[in-house]
């Protein structure tokens, strides 16, 4: 009898563990959401367990395909086309993080990032590429370089360096176009690199730039400067400088801002400008040593 009750027991707990999910794919879904949340706005909706379920359903299916699919190419093009069909459903040119978790509309940075996220997760080599109004991602794999380009759905899984080369070459005849919604002064820049590698920090950075741009639109220059000075926070560039400067000099000249405020935002822009006038010139010093 007492053997009878033991065997019940095994079966009990064997059972109990085929229920459960995996430690540590709970955790890793926890994490990775951590890490969306880094790039949530300030203004945003409170984004609840109930708007991330078709991303855990996506994270749980490609766990399960890595465990069945030892070829890297064959389950990057997997991941590239599942993340697609599952959670990037709708394109907007300047959708922010918590629209792509919500209801899947994206855009060029935020399924850049979503990318990039996935791809840190499983292990994968890549470099995220800038270019002046684009941004797309490599991944090293030990046979060849793949490419993921987030705004194309059916074709954005790219292993022919030929195709990224004319993609590469009509984005780069489209130069600072965001600029120019605010300013013509925008034009002016004509120092900006072709071709940049940079890192998740600068990613959360260009999507500060578009959000400032889009409430700038909106003549709510109040935000557009915050939005500004996180940009340039993150990412110290002459582009995110100019940002800055075309939406300040929109507030001074603003007569229904008020004036405590209006003084408090010019106090915010200049305390970055002049701390980048410093770093400049420590940078120009230490090159001279």
């Amino acid at each position: 009898m007492m053997r009878g009750n033991n065997t019940f027991k095994i079966l009990l707990i064997l059972c109990a563990l085929l229920v459960l999910p995996s430690p540590s794919i709970a955790q890793n879904g926890v994490h990775l959401k951590g890490k969306i949340a880094e790039f949530y706005f300030e203004h945003d909706a409170l984004i609840t367990d109930t708007h991330y379920k078709r991303f855990d359903k996506l994270v749980a299916s490609l766990e399960k395909k890595r465990d069945r699919q030892s070829d890297d190419k064959r389950f990057l093009r997997t991941l590239f086309h599942k993340t697609h069909n599952k959670l990037l459903t709708r394109y907007n040119s300047l959708a922010s993080m918590d629209e792509t978790i919500k209801d899947g509309t994206y855009g060029c940075l935020t399924g850049t990032i979503i990318y990039a996220l996935l791809l840190d997760h499983f292990g994968f080599d890549f470099d995220i590429i800038e270019l002046p109004n684009h941004v797309f991602i490599k991944v090293n794999t030990n046979e060849s370089e793949v490419y993921f380009e987030s705004t194309m759905p059916t074709e954005g899984f790219i292993t022919d360096p030929r195709k990224v080369r004319l993609a590469e070459a009509s984005y780069r005849n489209i130069r600072n176009s965001s600029l120019q919604i605010v300013s013509q002064e925008g034009s002016n820049l004509t120092n900006i690199e072709d071709y940049k590698i940079i890192g998740l920090k600068e990613l959360n950075a260009l999507q500060h730039f578009n959000e400032s741009v889009k409430l700038f639109k909106l003549a709510n220059y109040e935000e557009s400067i915050t939005h500004a000075v996180k940009a340039f926070e993150f990412y110290p560039t002459d582009k995110n400088k100019m940002l800055m400067k075309l939406v300040i000099n929109k507030i001074m000249n603003n007569q229904e801002i008020e004036a405590d405020e209006r003084e408090r935002l010019i106090h915010v822009y200049r305390s970055h400008h002049k701390k980048d006038s410093r770093d400049r010139l420590i940078s120009i010093q230490a090159s001279k040593l």
